[in-house]
């Protein structure tokens, strides 16, 4: 089994080759539910552990000075040596969710053992820690993935974070994180790959279901009732596929506009491409909000991007400066700092389907960009994902206009033969 390389040297860093050995050896022999009872007394309990050479390698990785860096990144990759090996296994899902849930409930063993006290302490604030960082939200939203949503009736009720699933351009923000085992990563691009391809199969057949309806069939020709594959209504599910797929001016579509766009903008001044950019994108936003303030935040913020760089002929590296800096400032600005007040007016103003074919505007014309704006995508699923549906619901529009947006325009789907949304 390939794990990543190890972020330190030393003494340390074989005590975890020591427990990275061991746990594989454990996941090979041993029940899940027997190796997860295992692992709780390892991690969570600190105590009980059947091998004492075990116990003595986790203390010395526990009280090295470079635990509190790296502990998150060490306990991640035991996770998945798990996880990893239970793939085949039927009940997946289940024994998933228990070795996740497992480090979130407090050890029953209070006491402590007097020649450990330091070791067994500082391991439990660590696995504290563990808990609310990134490498344990992933795992928690891999749970949240195999425990998908069902019924579609039910998913107002359900937090946002329960409906991963139907998100499959967000999964290797929110599934992967930093110091996952390279394989875990391949695992979560097959799962996407093969997500999206459902969605574009059933949305392919929704709306030829819906192009039907119209249109008079012959005698004794029933249509068989198909399922609407996203959250939202047939309206504005029309609408949507209208805007992202359809042409937005009567005569192209957003992508022919990009098009038109690079053909005159290749080497200009970058100067002279930051105003034309902005012309672009105030083009489809309504002139009534436009004017309040949205259009002279843009402006400042496109002066204000690089300005060192105004005389230089515009290149690969300052286009895609620019556009993921756009999205900063229409989307969000950070994990750290996730504001995002500009969206949320954007959303208001312009509604949830205006607004996500402005940012496909200018992931079209810089396509490099595509993953940054799936980052900040999932920046905002991550920051909501307590939430319910029904209290988010201009976010789950948002997500699910994003979904079709990009379907649309970057996969394999192809919509022009059918009419219902024209």
């Amino acid at each position: 089994m390939a794990l990543p390389s190890d972020r330190r040297t030393g003494n340390a860093c074989a005590q975890e080759q020591y427990l990275y050995n061991h746990l594989v050896s454990l996941a090979q022999t041993e029940m899940p539910e027997a190796a997860i009872r295992k692992l709780r007394l390892l991690f969570v309990e600190g105590m009980g552990y059947p091998d004492p050479a075990v116990i003595g390698a986790l203390d010395k990785v526990v009280m090295d000075p470079e635990s509190a860096r790296d502990f998150n990144y060490f306990l991640n990759r035991c996770c998945h040596i798990f996880i990893n090996r239970w793939q085949t296994w039927s009940c997946e899902g289940q024994l998933v969710a228990e070795l996740v849930h497992l480090f979130s409930a407090p050890p029953t063993r209070l006491g402590l053992e007097s020649h450990r006290g330091r070791s067994l302490r500082r391991l439990r604030e660590l696995v504290q820690g563990f808990v609310g960082s990134e490498q344990y939200q992933a795992l928690f939203h891999l749970v949240n993935l195999q425990e998908a949503d069902r019924n579609p009736s039910a998913v107002l009720h359900l937090p946002l974070g329960k409906t991963i699933r139907r998100y499959p351009y967000l999964y290797q923000h929110c599934l992967v994180s930093e110091g996952s085992p390279p394989e875990h990563l391949v695992v979560i691009q097959q799962l996407q790959s093969q997500v999206q391809h459902k969605f574009e199969v059933d949305l392919s057949k929704y709306i030829t279901y819906r192009t039907r309806q119209g249109q008079i069939l012959p005698p004794g020709i029933d249509l068989r009732p198909v399922t609407n594959p996203t959250l939202l209504p047939d309206s504005e599910l029309g609408l949507a596929l209208e805007q992202f797929a359809g042409r937005v001016d009567g005569v192209h579509t957003h992508r022919d506009l990009a098009e038109v766009f690079l053909i005159h903008n290749h080497q200009i001044p970058f100067s002279k491409f930051k105003e034309n950019i902005y012309q672009y994108l105030t083009e489809a936003v309504d002139p009534s909000y436009g004017r309040r303030n949205f259009n002279r935040s843009l402006a400042i913020h496109l002066k204000n991007s690089s300005p060192q760089s105004d005389q230089q002929l515009l290149d690969q590296h300052l286009m895609a400066r620019t556009c993921s800096g756009l999205f900063n400032f229409l989307v969000v600005e950070s994990q750290r700092q996730p504001n995002h007040f500009i969206f949320t007016d954007l959303v208001s103003n312009l509604g949830p389907t205006n607004t996500t074919g402005l940012l496909l505007k200018v992931v079209l014309v810089c396509r490099r960009v595509k993953p940054y704006l799936e980052k900040r995508m999932s920046i905002l699923f991550n920051h909501y994902q307590t939430y319910t549906n029904s209290a988010v619901e201009w976010l789950v529009k948002c997500l699910q206009n994003m979904n079709l947006a990009l379907t649309t325009n970057f996969g394999a789907l192809n919509l022009s033969h059918l009419q219902w949304f024209h």
